[in-house]
């Protein structure tokens, strides 16, 4: 029953992170893409990210730093 339960408990707090997780990485890959598409630069794509942040649940002072790798 205790093995049962630490399982359980470890998936009560992984789950949500890696959800959360999951949902951020797929928007930032969609920014990218509507970026990349329309032609904006990386700064658009940095006040873009930042702009989302409380929904993302990202700290106040994250550093993003936007680049481009081999022409994309």
């Amino acid at each position: 029953m205790l093995v049962l339960f630490a399982i359980g408990y470890s998936l009560y707090l992984y789950v949500p992170i890696a959800y959360d997780g999951y949902v951020l990485k797929d928007y930032m890959q969609h920014e990218v893409d509507v970026a990349a598409a329309a032609g904006y630069d990386e700064n658009w794509l940095k006040t873009q990210l930042t702009k989302s942040g409380k929904e993302y649940n990202l700290p106040e002072n994250v550093e993003i730093v936007p680049a481009r790798a081999d022409g994309r």
